[in-house]
């Protein structure tokens, strides 16, 4: 018989810190029908994705594609590795079990793979080769770098991640695999390598379709859509240096990544090829979303700080459940199904990346849940937030809402911002949210432009 478990069920049996008791998971994203959940490698280009057949509703689907379904990725690309692994898991009885035993035979697959020293994006694997096993690069035929062995490339001791408490950190993929490591799992492999570089490895060129974005217009709107490794990154940072060498101050230049590590790679590549960028603000405006939206609240005079996860799960957990010696009345206090705080974090997090205000959430939590359980989570929103103010703290959601939210209201922010920026290059742009679009679109018009402005108001709306 196919389990059908709810999402909350889901959540509870991925990998947590057997210390802590910190998740060693991150949601991914909503995806062809079904949420996605990552575990990632520390230190690697890697990840354990997971396809939970978990549907909008929050429950597992009946029928179709009943399985859960495992692949090792590449965590900047999203492209497949190690396919040969067994990575299907039927939704029946002792599922939990099998899911976390192939969670670890991928995990341990990845620790076979380094990070490709050559083109940054990369994963080396092994391979089988006409002349034996060698190891090469995910991204081939664009990067041909190869190596016959890895002894030489340095192995060392790493120790488990502390809890994430900066916003760059968040889409870093940031601990380690604790809870199903064994001896193992107690070392990772380094980039740091002594080995001699591949002397037949091509420098990369830019192509003629690549070149016609780099080369474009300085003012030009432009939208590049090309296939997984393509190019699209090598080509935005090129794009950049060009306006640089074009007379666009670095200062006007915002480049919106992915990830982290994504951002640090680009704005490395950048300053090496323009070593003046030093002195601007160009290193604070190549990151992700969440931290341009931080540090847009940190100029202007925001002091919060990210809470720890054990922090707002005992927040959550008091305003579920309540606490009688805190004299805390819970939300759920006196029912017997009460909602886990992931789950209750999961809505409010979600109404915030809508752009819903705790005012008007109400009418979006109900057609997901009974009345009653909405009103709950509405309140429990307030509270929350209430929590929040009160302890100075600022979550991974709040950064662009709030940023959202004082665009629309504040005509003399949302100018001030238009005339600081002036040129704004997404990667990845098909997996932003709306409300990342909303932001990004906004700031990158003329401040006189009213009528623009509005156009994309009312797409947002809509």
């Amino acid at each position: 018989m196919i389990d059908r478990f709810s999402k909350s069920e889901f959540e509870a049996v991925l990998p947590t810190d057997k210390d802590t008791g910190d998740p060693l998971w991150i949601y991914h994203a909503f995806d062809r029908g079904e949420h996605t959940y990552l575990v990632p490698l520390e230190g690697k280009r890697i990840a354990v994705l997971i396809r939970s057949s978990i549907e909008m509703t929050g429950r597992a689907a009946p029928t179709g594609n009943d399985s859960i379904r495992l692949v090792l990725i590449n965590s900047l690309t999203g492209q497949p590795l190690a396919k040969k692994v067994d990575t299907w898991t039927q939704r029946t009885y002792g599922w939990q079990d099998r899911m976390l035993e192939k969670i670890k035979t991928l995990y341990k697959k990845g620790l076979s793979m380094i990070n490709c020293p050559r083109c940054k994006t990369g994963v080396l694997s092994q391979r089988d080769g006409k002349f034996g096993v060698f190891y090469g690069c995910s991204n081939f035929p664009r990067c041909k770098y190869t190596t016959n062995s890895l002894v030489n490339l340095k192995i060392k001791a790493i120790k488990p991640a502390s809890v994430i408490n900066e916003p760059d950190d968040t889409l870093d993929f940031g601990a380690v695999f604790e809870s199903l490591s064994d001896d193992d799992f107690n070392f990772d492999i380094d980039d740091d390598y002594s080995e001699e570089p591949v002397t037949d490895a091509p420098t990369i060129r830019l192509n003629d379709q690549q070149t016609a974005f780099v080369t474009a217009p300085i003012n030009a709107n432009i939208r590049v859509m090309a296939a997984p490794g393509a190019g699209k990154t090598f080509a935005s940072v090129e794009r950049i240096v060009y306006l640089i060498e074009n007379g666009v101050a670095p200062d006007k230049i915002v480049y919106v990544t992915f990830t982290k590590s994504m951002a640090t790679e680009g704005y490395d590549r950048i300053s090496r090829r323009i070593p003046e960028v030093a002195t601007s603000n160009l290193s604070k405006q190549v990151c992700t979303i969440h931290a341009l939206c931080f540090r847009i609240l940190r100029w202007e005079g925001m002091k919060r700080d990210v809470p720890k996860e054990w922090q707002v799960k005992q927040a959550l957990n008091d305003i579920i459940a309540g606490d009688d010696r805190k004299k805390i009345k819970g939300e759920w206090q006196h029912t017997i199904d009460k909602p886990g705080y992931k789950e209750v974090l999961y809505w409010i997090d979600n109404a915030k990346s809508g752009g819903i205000t705790s005012e008007n959430d109400l009418r979006f939590f109900i057609p997901y849940m009974p009345h009653e359980q909405a009103r709950k989570v509405h309140s429990a929103r307030q509270r929350f937030d209430d929590w929040l103010d009160s302890k100075s703290y600022i979550t991974f959601a709040d950064m662009p809402y709030l940023v959202e939210q004082r665009l629309q209201s504040d005509v003399a922010f949302r100018n001030k911002y238009q005339k600081r920026f002036g040129h704004i290059i997404v990667d990845e742009c098909q997996d932003v949210s709306r409300q990342t679009l909303f932001v990004l679109c906004t700031i990158s018009i003329d401040p006189k432009d009213n009528q623009q402005y509005q156009n994309i108001l009312n797409w947002k709306e809509r």
